[in-house]
């Protein structure tokens, strides 16, 4: 009577894995390869397309096109380097370096959140995933454990830090606001501006000065 009620959900199941089978893992082969290459390219690939995604987002302004370049960019960046060369990062420590290399760019750069906790996710996964199928070293599931907890925390570590931003970000336009004034300045002078004008040149500039000083 129960395996009545299983039928269709196994069915179900079957059809998924069958479509994985047919349709997914194709193209995971085709981009990534099988096996422990492709837990290594992954891991690159996320890696890649955070770091790339500042670099894409100054030219497109979207943020979205954006880490659809950045991830494309770094797809095709993986087919030139060796098989060997992946799998030699996910080697001993070289994954932690990189992966501190990561965290501390998410959390020191502004970056979107849906797309740092995405990739967060994916490489938990993928910690996970490499321990179980390759040799259970325990270093793969001391950086899932480190990743969980920075995903956990994401949140409230970039409310924290959302001030801190705004101040770095305030203080790079008036020092642009700065050094804009000082070149007014200087023309003024060349073109024999009176003292009066001067003045007001130089009040300007002070005001700005001020204003960043007190940030």
């Amino acid at each position: 009577m129960v395996s009545e009620y299983l039928t269709p959900f196994l069915n179900i199941a079957l059809m998924a894995f069958n479509f994985i089978s047919a349709v997914i893992l194709p193209v995971i082969q085709f981009l990534f390869g099988l096996g422990e290459v492709m837990f290594a390219k992954i891991f690159i690939v996320c890696i890649l397309t955070i770091f790339l995604y500042k670099a894409a987002v100054k030219l497109v302004k979207s943020p979205n096109f954006a880490f659809i370049i950045a991830f494309i960019v770094s797809l095709l960046g993986i087919r030139i380097i060796p098989n060997s060369v992946f799998v030699s990062l996910m080697a001993g420590w070289y994954a932690f370096a990189l992966l501190g290399v990561f965290i501390a760019f998410t959390i020191f750069f502004r970056t979107v959140w849906w797309q740092r906790r995405t990739i967060m996710f994916v490489l938990i996964v993928l910690f996970t995933a490499f321990w179980y199928f390759y040799q259970r070293n325990s270093a793969y599931i001391i950086l899932a454990s480190i990743l969980l907890l920075f995903l956990l925390l994401d949140s409230p570590i970039h409310k924290i830090l959302a001030p801190l931003r705004e101040i770095g970000e305030k203080t790079k336009k008036l020092d642009l606001e700065i050094k804009l004034k000082q070149k007014k300045i200087n023309d003024a002078l060349a073109a024999g501006a009176t003292e009066d004008e001067l003045k007001i040149l130089q009040k300007e500039l002070d005001e700005l000065a001020s204003e960043k000083s007190k940030l």
